[in-house]
């Protein structure tokens, strides 16, 4: 009986790496957010010479509408389920990832600003329905332990957001580095988007 135990817990956790939704948390969306939140404030103080107060209002419109759309996917998440926010909220971190690579450099503040504010609101339609098609696929007695290994996922990603920015800033920062930055997440939200697609129809599972 605990044999048996042991190798269903251990299938939960190997399925839970290998879902779209473990992917797209720590390969996708974690992974442009952290390279962002992280990349952003040196390439606005060092390349264009943005000083503190304008480098931290511009990351308030990619935090701060991260944040204020996440009551109004969690009610969408609760009236449609949570495919069509997380395909919105993938679209818009593909839609946000060209946008970065294309028009983001050279921009004005308030078009930086807009592009953030796409950014932002990705995040955080992403942040709350990959939640719940996780809880949605995992059995109740298993909460925790994929809860666990979602914010793992979610550590994974930061730590390639570190490796991304050392490679791409590594020696300095320039609009050119930046647009290599803006490619590298363009491959991802693509990548993203292709998972997203491809993600079969969840059913709860009942013990």
């Amino acid at each position: 009986m605990f044999e048996a135990s042991e190798t269903y817990s251990c299938r939960i956790r190997q399925e839970t790496f290998e879902s779209p939704t473990s992917k797209q948390s720590g390969g996708g969306g974690s992974l442009q957010n952290y390279s962002l939140f992280f990349g952003l404030p040196s390439y606005f103080q060092h390349e264009l010479h943005l000083d503190v107060k304008t480098s931290g209002l511009l990351m308030l419109f990619l935090s701060g509408f991260s944040m204020l759309i996440s009551p109004v996917a969690g009610k969408w998440v609760d009236r449609s389920g949570f495919r069509p926010p997380l395909m919105a909220g993938t679209g818009l971190m593909l839609v946000g990832a060209c946008l970065l690579t294309t028009l983001f450099v050279g921009a004005s503040v308030p078009i930086m600003a807009g592009v953030l504010t796409i950014v932002g609101i990705s995040y955080g339609l992403n942040n709350v329905s990959l939640q719940a098609a996780m809880i949605k696929a995992t059995p109740p007695g298993m909460i925790g332990t994929t809860s666990g290994l979602f914010q793992a996922s979610r550590y994974m990603g930061s730590i390639l957001s570190a490796v991304a920015l050392g490679l791409v800033f590594g020696k300095e920062i320039t609009a050119a580095h930046f647009r290599i930055l803006g490619c590298i997440l363009l491959v991802v939200s693509a990548a993203g988007c292709f998972m997203i697609l491809k993600m079969p129809e969840m059913k709860t599972e009942r013990t």
